[in-house]
């Protein structure tokens, strides 16, 4: 998934889910090099599904 369809998809969980640790990491998620390495595993959108639902900290 591209960065677009990952802010798409986290705007839909919001809906459902606005307190979610990934709904307020998005931004920084998709922007900051630092976490490069959480913006692959959201490329992947079974892997984003579980990060989502686990609600942990990023």
């Amino acid at each position: 998934m591209d960065d677009n369809q990952i802010k798409a998809y986290v705007d839909k969980f919001a809906i459902f889910y606005p307190e979610n640790l990934l709904v307020k990491k998005n931004d920084d998620i998709l922007n900051k090099d630092n976490y490069s390495h959480i913006k692959e595993l959201l490329q992947q959108p079974v892997i984003m599904y579980f990060i989502a639902s686990a609600d942990i900290k990023l």
